[in-house]
This record gives C-alpha cells, sequence and structure tokens, in this order.
C-alpha cells in the first residue's frame, strides 16, 4: 500500500474530528473546515497547499520565528490566524497538533 502524503494525511486528519463540516463557499479551490459553526481551517487544493489556522497569539509569533512556511494568517485576522506553507518543513505531528489547536479554540468560540 503507497504511503500517504502529508496532504492526504492532513485532509483525513481534518475529516477525522468530531462535528466536522467541510464546504466551499469561497472559491471552488479552498475548503473550509467548521465546527459548532466556527472556522477552524481553511486548506487550498493547489500544490503546495497552503493551511490556514486558528492560533493562539504567542505561539503564532513563536511559529513564524521558527518556520519561514509560518506567516500570519492569510485574509484573515492576523493576530488569530497563522497560514502554513505545507512545505514539509514541518512535520506532519505537529501540524496535526496545531489542527487540533484551532479546532478547540472555534469550539471554545461557539
Amino acid at each position: 500500500m503507497p504511503e500517504l502524503s502529508s496532504k492526504q494525511i492532513i485532509i483525513e486528519y481534518l475529516n477525522s474530528l468530531e462535528n466536522v463540516k467541510k464546504s466551499q463557499p469561497f472559491e471552488k479551490d479552498v475548503d473550509l473546515y467548521t465546527v459548532d459553526d466556527q472556522m477552524f481551517a481553511l486548506i487550498n487544493n493547489r500544490d503546495p497547499i497552503i493551511l490556514s489556522l486558528r492560533c493562539d497569539k504567542l505561539l503564532s509569533k513563536f511559529l513564524q520565528d521558527k518556520y519561514e512556511s509560518v506567516m500570519p494568517g492569510q485574509k484573515l485576522d492576523k493576530e488569530k490566524w497563522i497560514s502554513i506553507v505545507n512545505s514539509g518543513q514541518i512535520p506532519t505531528d505537529e501540524i496535526k497538533g496545531l489542527i487540533t489547536l484551532s479546532y478547540n479554540l472555534a469550539k471554545d468560540v461557539g
């Protein structure tokens, strides 16, 4: 069985979270993930993928300093969101942890 790409792993992980809804309200190549009607992730369907997530302000600054593939949220509140270019710089398990954090932050808002 072929190994899953990091993009496939990220998408499977997003879809595995409880009560997640996926839609495409903005552009046909951008998937929006919500929980309790709150956005927690945006992912484009291009290469490289860009994953945007809710994030704590201090963690966001830390991640941007640590990884050049992390930037303030594109087209989002730059203090509450980050965008990650899936370049392989960040381990998949760390991305999963950031997805979980974003999911939990969205649930706390909802």
